[in-house]
Parts: C-alpha cells; sequence; structure tokens
C-alpha cells in the first residue's frame, strides 16, 4: 500500500537537545527513546523548527505538549503506556500504534480529526501463534472523517466487528490483517460500505505470492478471504477451480450480489 508518508531518514534525539547540531528535521524522522521523557522535554521537542515527523518509544508521560508544534503532521508511538494527551493533538495527519500491549481502548485516536492516515499493529511476533491485541471497540475510528489509509494488523475488538469502520467512506486504501475472527459476512458488508477503498480484505481473494507456487501446475497460488473453518487459506485457482468457485460464490451472495 502506497503510504501518505513521504519516505525520509532516521535521526536519533538525545537530551539536552542542541537544535544547531541537527539536521534539516524536514527530511528526516525524528526518533526519541521515550520511556524516561519528561513533559518538559515533549515541550522541547514541540518546539523544534521544521519537526514533521516525530517517533516516541515507550512513552510514559501526557502527550499534550506536542500540541504546540506549528509542523508537528506525522506522529508514531512504539509500546506507550497510555494515550493521554494524544487527542489535543490536532495537526496531525498521520498517526501509527505499534505494539500496543498496555492500550484497550482507541478514545483518543477518534479526536484526531485531520488524520488522513491510520496505522495500528502488533509485533510480526504474534503471527506465528495468530495472537490478536484485543481493544474495547473500533467505534472511535469512526470520527475520523479524512481518513483515506487504514491498517489494522492483528487488532481484535470486544464489540461492533467491523462496522464502525463502514463509516469511513473516504477510505482509499484498507487493510485489516492477522485477525482470524472476522468472518466472509464481516468483510462483504465492509466492501458494500466503502466501495470507493481498495484491499485485500475487500475481495474474495488475492494473489499470495509469498506461499509460492503450486507443486502440481506450477501457476501462482492465491489467498482466500474468510475461508471456511478447518480449510486452508491459499490454493491454486487452476487445480482447485472448483473450491474457488464455490468460495467467490459465498462471497457474492454475503455481499449480496445476485447473478
Amino acid at each position: 500500500m502506497a503510504s501518505l508518508q513521504p519516505s525520509r531518514k532516521r535521526v536519533v534525539l538525545r537530551f539536552p537537545i542542541d537544535p544547531t547540531r541537527l539536521p534539516a528535521l524536514a527530511d528526516h524522522r525524528a526518533f526519541v527513546d521515550a520511556r524516561q521523557l519528561t513533559n518538559l522535554e515533549l515541550g522541547e521537542l514541540a518546539a523544534l523548527p521544521d519537526l514533521e515527523f516525530l517517533e516516541l518509544s515507550g512513552t510514559e508521560t501526557d502527550l499534550s505538549p506536542l500540541a504546540s508544534s506549528p509542523t508537528l503532521r506525522h506522529l508514531s508511538l512504539d509500546n506507550p503506556a497510555h494515550l493521554d494527551g494524544l487527542g489535543r493533538l490536532k495537526q496531525l495527519t498521520s498517526f501509527g500504534l505499534y505494539y500496543l500491549p498496555r492500550i484497550h481502548a482507541l478514545d483518543q485516536v477518534g479526536e484526531l480529526h485531520n488524520l488522513q492516515s491510520l496505522a495500528i499493529s502488533t509485533p510480526p511476533s504474534y503471527d506465528a501463534s495468530r495472537k490478536c491485541h484485543r481493544v474495547q471497540s473500533f467505534a472511535p475510528l469512526a470520527r475520523l472523517p479524512h481518513l483515506r489509509q487504514l491498517v489494522m494488523r492483528g487488532i481484535l475488538p470486544d464489540t461492533d466487528r467491523l462496522r464502525p469502520l463502514e463509516a469511513l467512506v473516504s477510505l482509499q486504501t484498507i487493510e485489516v490483517t492477522h485477525v482470524f475472527a472476522f468472518t466472509m459476512e464481516d468483510y462483504a458488508s465492509l466492501a458494500r460500505a466503502v466501495p470507493n477503498a481498495s484491499g485485500h480484505c475487500l475481495v474474495p481473494f488475492f494473489e499470495a505470492a509469498w506461499t509460492g507456487l503450486c507443486s502440481r501446475c506450477g501457476g501462482a497460488r492465491v489467498a482466500l478471504t474468510a475461508p471456511a473453518p478447518r480449510t486452508s487459506r491459499t490454493l491454486c485457482p487452476r487445480c482447485q477451480r472448483k473450491r474457488l468457485d464455490a468460495h467467490v460464490e459465498r462471497w457474492n451472495i454475503a455481499l449480496g450480489v445476485t447473478r
């Protein structure tokens, strides 16, 4: 998926910060080990000229001081203790939340009304065990009218399933991955609601180069969106055409498509 965030090199910031020794921050991703970061130091970050992209790891403090930054547009949090103050950062157009074992509510994210890009993800270590991170609901995300790109990797809501995401009519691309509790009906309902968006979760199957070639015919394999329980997620569209056609037929029924 093409990102709204420009590609840039990372620069590690340490306190006390000497602005005269910094590279042009508009061209860099500023990274801070925030485990012992104070509100005063957050204010120091907010005052940095041309700070646009900030990555904070292990934040323990309220994020409100960053609201005073006139240039900050992209914020990424890795393993934050909480999201206090995040909702005051109205200037953000892009937000990322990675590895969030202590976060279970997304209300603060729903206050970022100017967001165009949002990514919330578990780490790769969760993948092999099919482990998901649970949050209360995706309902706060329905309050993001300008959202164009959304990635939800390994995030499972306790209530409402995917329904709140159906309000995001401005979406252009969406990825909902690494959650096996969602059904074909969940995905089909989302596909109906956001017809102008693209994403693997919005179609019945997609190319899956990562699965390798078919051992029988040597052709490319595909991955199924929400396959039937206790069945393989991937198949060869040539050698297993009957199964693929049956899957697509079930998808069309869930989508409400009639022949």
